[in-house]
């Protein structure tokens, strides 16, 4: 249903005939996801579009822009292997951006414990290591992250099995070393 919601199609090409887009892989907030084909470097991404609405007041739209940058920056700036690949962005139309990153064929944490029920000890020790391995890569000494929105769907898997984090659209970033942090939020 989401899908057919979408004013984007499947084998729709975007960025000057560059991405064709393939599947409809979901939708929140206000934002899609689509695996797309990238014909420049042969590979299959993920580009998440996000939309601005009209309607909306220039203090929102700021706040959105300002959001978005942050989510920008925390992939362009955190290259680590179980922290989904930031590879670009292009605008659509004026008020719709795409960020094109990493696509992971191997699901996400969410759907296999649906499908699943549970998973052995072992194998959730090695899922939680790598999270623990990205999210530790989100701290360095210019920048601390706090992901604030880490769940079982925005842990994916590549098809080989690793974890990757993604989804830093609720995430702050915190200057510095970050010895004291305040942990409260609206």
């Amino acid at each position: 249903n989401d899908q057919n919601l979408s004013e984007y199609k499947v084998n729709q090409a975007l960025d000057k005939e560059r991405y064709i887009l393939t599947e409809f892989s979901g939708r929140g907030g206000c934002s899609e996801v689509w695996k797309a084909f990238d014909k420049k470097e042969i590979r299959y991404v993920a580009i998440k579009i996000q939309k601005m609405d009209p309607k909306w007041s220039d203090a929102t739209k700021h706040n959105f822009i300002k959001h978005m940058g942050r989510e920008i920056t925390i992939m362009e700036s955190t290259q680590h292997q179980n922290v989904i690949e930031y590879y670009e962005r292009f605008y659509i139309a004026e008020d719709i951006i795409a960020i094109v990153m990493e696509y992971c064929d191997g699901g996400d944490l969410s759907t296999m414990l649906k499908k699943r029920g549970k998973i052995p000890e072992k194998e959730a020790k090695l899922i939680l290591a790598q999270t623990m391995s990205g999210l530790i890569a989100l701290r360095s000494k210019h920048m601390y992250v706090i992901h604030y929105d880490l769940k079982p769907g925005n842990i994916l898997f590549n098809d080989e099995g690793v974890v990757k984090i993604t989804d830093f659209g609720l995430s702050k970033i915190i200057e510095g070393n970050a010895p004291s942090i305040e942990l409260t939020s609206q």
